[in-house]
């Protein structure tokens, strides 16, 4: 299932109560990946002007209320760049929110966020087995 919202009046609590809605009729394992343009916490920003603390309690609200979690990421921390009056701001606004259940089924789970490229978004890659992710180093031979 995927769903995308663009409409003006559909607000950012709105989207969090559908979510959670949905958790409540699918009681299965889910992981949500995407720009949720929420940050979970004030270090995942730089720059620009500080985050509100309004904005900051949506994120871990719904993380609390929806039995989920953030999954972990290496690489670069954040996932979003823009440059406004000759200075730049980073943020953290591409994640995935695995359901606990999720996590018990893949215990590894893992992401990389990648390098920006032509986008002001990085890629980010998930991984159920991040052990298996990065390849052996080969034996040396003459």
């Amino acid at each position: 299932m995927s769903f995308t919202t663009k409409h003006k009046n559909t607000t950012k609590l709105n989207i969090h109560y559908q979510l959670l809605h949905l958790n409540s009729v699918f009681d299965l394992p889910w992981l949500i990946v995407g720009d949720l343009n929420e940050l979970e916490s004030s270090n995942e920003k730089r720059g620009g002007r500080p985050v509100s603390l309004r904005r900051l309690s949506r994120l871990p609200h719904f993380l609390q209320t929806s039995h989920c979690k953030s999954v972990m990421a290496q690489g670069c921390p954040f996932t979003w760049k823009k440059r406004i009056h000759g200075s730049w701001i980073y943020e953290r606004l591409d994640r995935g929110l695995a359901r606990r259940d999720f996590c018990n089924l893949y215990p590894n789970l893992g992401a990389i966020h990648s390098a920006f490229t032509f986008s002001d978004h990085c890629p980010i890659v998930f991984n159920t087995d991040p052990k298996d992710h990065y390849p052996r180093a080969c034996p040396f031979h003459f």
